[in-house]
């Protein structure tokens, strides 16, 4: 069956480390928001309408997906419950599993990644503020586990461990 995964975490917190690598892992679809902002959008402004612009596509793009019986890594801070709840119905509709990534990370490690930010292609990558991590940190909603399945993911930890964190959850151990 397959599986749509969605992120919550502010900047910084570790999810596009953690789904780059379980993507590549799983041979899964990895949509994430920095690259399709950057794709959509050439000399970007981050403006309220390009931020609904990239979403659109977004789910789009993983609906598609799910049609097709293929599993979606939803790459993006789903800090409220509102836009989780649409990535939950899009996942039963197309008769995927949904599945919500919670990154914790220490919000002074959070910061410290966003300043010095890099990665293999640096047009995806840019500086944030402290500003817009702790506006993410303020917007969180916390899951419910009576409506919202969830696995707590430490932004601290190593790839393989975090890995065994959900592969644990998955199997149900």
């Amino acid at each position: 069956m397959p599986m749509l995964f969605a992120t919550l975490g502010y900047p910084g917190s570790g999810k596009t480390y953690f789904c780059q690598r379980l993507a590549e892992k799983l041979n899964i679809f990895h949509l994430n928001t920095d690259r399709m902002h950057i794709e959509i959008f050439p000399n970007p402004k981050f403006t309220h309408e390009e931020q609904i612009t990239k979403f659109r596509v977004m789910n789009y793009v993983a609906e598609e997906l799910l049609k097709r019986k293929a599993s979606v890594i939803f790459d993006a801070d789903s800090a409220e419950w509102r836009y989780r709840k649409e990535l939950k119905a899009m996942a039963e509709r197309n008769g995927a599993d949904y599945l919500l990534l919670w990154f914790k990370t220490p919000l002074e490690v959070a910061l410290k990644r966003v300043k010095s930010r890099k990665g293999q292609d640096e047009r995806y990558y840019r500086v944030i503020s402290q500003d817009v991590v702790l506006g993410h940190k303020v917007a969180e909603e916390i899951p419910d586990p009576k409506n919202e399945n969830f696995v707590i993911i430490d932004g601290t930890k190593s790839f393989e461990e975090q890995y065994k964190i959900l592969e644990d959850y998955l199997s149900g151990s």
